[in-house]
């Protein structure tokens, strides 16, 4: 099989509510506009297969892949600011499931996922950037208490996630 996922969207953030709700105010500091424009573009490609054999007649093994290329792009279109983060990932799942009876089967499973990465257009914002500063320096709480500053997070890693898997199922009800 195969999925394309793609989406945009659009942030405007508005800080001047003052402006908004006072009319002496908004004539003071002109029309209000949006002071960050965000913008993302991700796209998300994927390829799979599920292969199952039956071994017995009581066990059943099920092998299953995904490839996966996820493309994503933030602009920040007040700063002219673009980043993207391009990964690809594969993602394996193995089952066994195995009948002891007509109404109880073991199973087992081992499968690994992921959250795609991406970027944090947000810190190329000079309100950010200038925030960052000020709480490194120590200035704003006392001793400086960020460990990073505005390079730090611009793109993050993608999250994996690895699921292990053992039960047991079964029918108890009476099926007529």
């Amino acid at each position: 099989g195969a999925s394309y996922y793609d989406y945009e969207f659009l942030t405007n953030i508005y800080s001047q509510y003052a402006a908004v709700v006072d009319p002496e105010i908004a004539a003071q500091v002109g029309p209000v506009s949006p002071l960050q424009i965000f913008s993302e573009d991700a796209s998300n490609v994927g390829v799979f297969v599920n292969l199952t054999y039956a071994a017995t007649d009581k066990t059943t093994l099920s092998f299953e892949g995904r490839y996966q290329s996820d493309d994503i792009n933030n602009f920040n279109n007040v700063t002219g600011d673009d980043f993207n983060n391009k990964t690809t990932s594969f993602q394996p799942r193995i089952a066994i499931n195995h009948a002891l009876s007509d109404e109880v089967s073991l199973y087992g499973q081992y499968a690994t996922g992921n959250n795609p990465a991406g970027v944090n257009v947000n810190f190329t914002n000079p309100q950010a950037i200038d925030s960052i500063n000020i709480a490194n320096t120590g200035n704003a709480f006392g001793p400086a208490v960020i460990t990073y500053d505005e390079t730090s997070y611009l793109e993050f890693d993608e999250e994996k996630l690895t699921n292990y898997e053992v039960g047991m199922k079964g029918s108890f009800a009476d099926p007529k």
